[in-house]
Parts: C-alpha cells; structure tokens; sequence
C-alpha cells in the first residue's frame, strides 16, 4: 500500500495498480516459486533480508558496463554536471542551491522528466546564471557533454540501487560526487560521498 500512498509510479492509477499486483503475487505465493535473485547491490539484497526473504536466494551482481565502448577522458572539464532524470527524488534542487552558492561555478543539467520546468522556472527566478539546461541526450552529444565536464554530481535524495550513470563515467576517468545513500555507497569512495540534502 506504501506504493499508492506515495504515488511511486508517479500516477495514482499506476501505483495503485502495482499495489494490485503486489498483494496478487503475495497471495498466489510466486516468491516461493523462485530459487535465486539476482541484486544489483549489497544494498538491495540487505532490504530484502530485512523484509523477510531469504538471503542465500540473492545474489549480488553489479550492472555490467561494456568497457571496450569507453575511452578514458583526458579533458581537465569546464563544470560540474548532473546527468539523468529529472525528478524530485534525484535532488536536483539541492545543486541548483549550490550552484546559487558558486556563482564562479559553472554547471550542466543534462537530462529530462518532470520537474525540468520547475526547476528551469526556479533558476529564472532565483536568477541564476551559472545553470545550463541541455535537455535530454544521446549518442555524440552525450558523451561530449561528460567528456567535457570537469564533476559529475548524483545528488540523489532516496535510495538509489546501482547507477548506470556513475559506472559509465567512472568508465571514462570522471570525478563523480554522490550522495552517500543506497547502492550510491557502494560505488565511491568514502571522500566522494556527501549526505543527501547536504
């Protein structure tokens, strides 16, 4: 029920529809059924122990990423960057506060979803100059974009598993600063990590 109640699917009638569908697989017992998981993170297989299931059923295996499609960057980069999707859940909000701190900074917002306009209305308002918005990318232009950023930030707020988005810039020799939550932890060292909302 927590999935309507907090709108996780982002429409009422998705969430409540994966409600459904929870308590469906709950009731005809399909967990029973499976002999192994597979968990991106040792943060995912820790949730679902601490939820009852069986820990010598999941296994952890991290996102693979092609490394052979990769080139290591040699730019220094000219600003920092968030890449991904823009919702509130990825605290977006907090590095446009810190971008309003660091004027002298410059910073790249590339990626797309529901609070672009809002944030894009925020950064009109607040009138700050050192924010671009890219919009979504792809292909070239992606790649450009992170290999010509100097940071990427991952400011997320809620619990994240294993992003691709970091083990395809640790893939090109990026400094990357994350929040110090979920799967994020796994992924960085200690002096990269910041807590979320900081």
């Amino acid at each position: 029920y927590s999935c309507v109640l907090n709108n996780c699917m982002e429409s009422i009638g998705k969430s409540f529809a994966s409600t459904v569908e929870a308590y469906f697989r709950k009731w005809k017992k399909w967990q029973g059924a499976i002999d192994h998981y597979i968990s991106p993170s040792v943060f995912m297989k820790d949730l679902c122990v601490k939820a009852g299931w069986n820990a010598e059923q999941i296994k952890v295996v991290p996102n693979p990423i092609d490394l052979t499609t990769y080139t290591v960057s040699k730019k220094e980069g000219e600003y920092v960057a968030y890449i991904g999707r823009i919702s509130k859940e990825k605290g977006i909000d907090i590095l446009l506060k810190a971008a309003k701190q660091t004027p002298d900074i410059s910073y790249r917002i590339v990626g797309d979803g529901p609070e672009k306009n809002t944030l894009e209305t925020y950064v009109k308002n607040q009138n700050i100059k050192n924010v671009v918005f890219d919009g979504w990318q792809s292909g070239k232009k992606l790649a450009d974009l992170i290999d010509n950023a100097r940071i990427i930030v991952v400011p997320s707020v809620w619990y994240e598993n294993c992003p691709l988005s970091i083990l395809e810039t640790m893939a090109v020799g990026k400094i990357i600063i994350g929040s110090d939550i979920g799967g994020i932890s796994e992924l960085l060292p200690k002096h990269l990590l910041v807590h979320p909302k900081d």
